[in-house]
């Protein structure tokens, strides 16, 4: 995404489209430009619930995320989903570190986003 916005910005200068011009149509397209992109986590505990359901429907439920997928492998959580979000980052990306302890996963010992 960087690579392309900045040869945009680059071809819109040597146009002669000023910076201020560019900057002006970026505020007014950001909202409405909402690119699907997929994020990923891998989180190990030393507590886990006996499933992940709760918390794969609560990422599903989340502004934004159109699919989300949890998978476990012995203390390691997997966790992928896709979202939309405007260029200007709204909605913002879900909060996992923080409710992680409501769905029944304690003793964070790793956490990577991917």
């Amino acid at each position: 995404m960087r690579y392309r916005l900045s040869t945009l910005l680059i071809v819109l200068a040597v146009v002669g489209v000023s910076f201020g011009m560019v900057r002006a149509l970026f505020l007014v397209a950001a909202p409405h430009i909402r690119p699907s992109i997929h994020y990923g986590v891998s989180a190990e505990f030393t507590e886990l619930p006996t499933d992940d359901a709760a918390l794969e429907v609560w990422l599903s439920n989340q502004p934004g995320v159109y699919r989300a997928f949890v998978n476990r492998e012995s203390h390691t959580v997997r966790i992928v989903w896709g979202m939309s979000r405007d260029l200007s980052g709204n909605p913002p990306l879900p909060d996992l570190r923080r409710n992680f302890d409501r769905f029944g996963y304690a003793g964070l010992k790793q956490y990577e986003p991917n």
